[in-house]
């Protein structure tokens, strides 16, 4: 079996039917029970679905269509779970100056992401590059300690004074 984010690919052992020429039927559902599954017939023993759900989980069984017309049992089911989508670069940016050393950035959000990264553009400048380079590892290292730096501190105070309204307030009266 193999998966995507929209797609699985089925491949089963024919058990001794003869290839080409048996027919399979398969079902796909999203509940184990079966209650609509989309059915599909194919002539070998393995079947591509395609145009799922990403981070859906999925149902598949098999059963042979005999040359008499009459169907097998159904094998036992197999599930999967489609991936997530792959994030795309975030869009619309765009940039505030809040003073004459300071910007605000802001851009769309990007489906199921979780972080970001901003990276200085640094092409041609081996200096830079180095600087960019050191900075990345240094926060690696920072988070996987679960450390602040200066920076990470004045965010935090920010971010405390601008959701929640009772410390806010509290500091706003002294």
């Amino acid at each position: 079996m193999s998966v995507s984010s929209t797609a699985v690919t089925l491949d089963w052992s024919p058990n001794g039917n003869p290839e080409p020429g048996t027919l399979y039927q398969v079902w796909r559902d999203v509940s184990a029970v079966f209650p609509s599954p989309v059915a599909a017939v194919v002539s070998a023993s393995g079947a591509q679905f395609s145009g799922l759900a990403p981070k859906t989980t999925y149902y598949f069984q098999v059963r042979v269509l005999g040359p008499d017309g009459n169907y097998s049992a159904f094998d036992s089911y197999v599930s999967t779970l489609t991936w997530a989508p792959t994030p795309g670069a975030a869009g619309t940016l765009s940039a505030t100056a809040l003073g004459v050393s300071s910007i605000s950035w802001s851009w769309s959000a990007v489906l199921d992401a979780q972080s970001y990264e901003i990276h200085a553009l640094a092409q041609g400048d081996p200096f830079r590059q180095r600087v960019a380079a050191v900075y990345k590892a240094y926060q690696r290292k920072l988070d996987a300690a679960g450390g602040l730096d200066f920076g990470d501190l004045l965010l935090k105070a920010c971010g405390l004074f601008r959701h929640n309204e009772e410390v806010r307030s509290y500091y706003q009266k002294l």
